[in-house]
């Protein structure tokens, strides 16, 4: 038993029929070295893959094998060696023994938003870190999008950002950004 994390990163923004990049970094936080370590990666329906998945590892990890059932992917790893540099389970480590694999994907003529999510296709000690997903907006639209920690305790004070952006080359005016909170949250400020 051990605990595996990933973490995938790509654009914010995207041209419609333009093509994206990701990056799924995967890590073993300890305590036990572990290898064949299935990540899964489903490609969304408005998105073809161009290139990829390409592993690239760091320190003494080493790539395995890739394999696909249409947009289904599944990444399992070689050696992946305990790797506690990052110094919190939820952060991608940027030193020592980790993996990334890489993807080049298209996006469909009419797509306006792109969710993807890489997941640990095994059980392990911490499941908070099992799963991370990238949302990409077309750059020509008008988009929202709002960040906050993903955890918080009861009672606990935390903030919430949203990002506008205006993607259409025009200026936009009187724009406004709706927010409802669950009926277990109350707004301080």
């Amino acid at each position: 038993l051990t605990d595996i994390g990933v973490f995938k990163t790509g654009p914010a923004q995207f041209t419609q029929g333009g093509t994206l990049n990701y990056t799924i970094a995967v890590w073993n936080y300890g305590p036990t070295e572990v290898s064949r370590i299935p990540i899964a990666d489903l490609l969304p329906d408005n998105v073809s893959l161009l290139s990829g998945p390409t592993c690239t590892a760091f320190g003494t990890a080493q790539c395995g094998t890739s394999s696909s059932n249409g947009k289904a992917w599944v990444m399992t790893t070689g050696l992946l060696p305990a790797n506690t540099t990052a110094g919190n389970p939820a952060i991608a480590p940027t030193q020592g023994s980790y993996l990334n694999y890489q993807l080049t994907v298209r996006a469909a003529a009419n797509a306006l938003s792109i969710k993807n999510t890489a997941t640990v296709a095994t059980n392990d000690l911490n499941t908070d870190n099992n799963s991370s997903t990238v949302i990409s907006q077309s750059s020509g639209k008008v988009s929202v999008s709002k960040s906050g920690p993903a955890k918080v305790a009861t009672g606990q004070a935390f903030d919430y950002q949203f990002s506008v952006n205006n993607g259409l080359g025009v200026a936009v005016a009187n724009a406004v950004v709706a927010e409802q909170l669950p009926a277990n949250m109350q707004a301080l400020s």
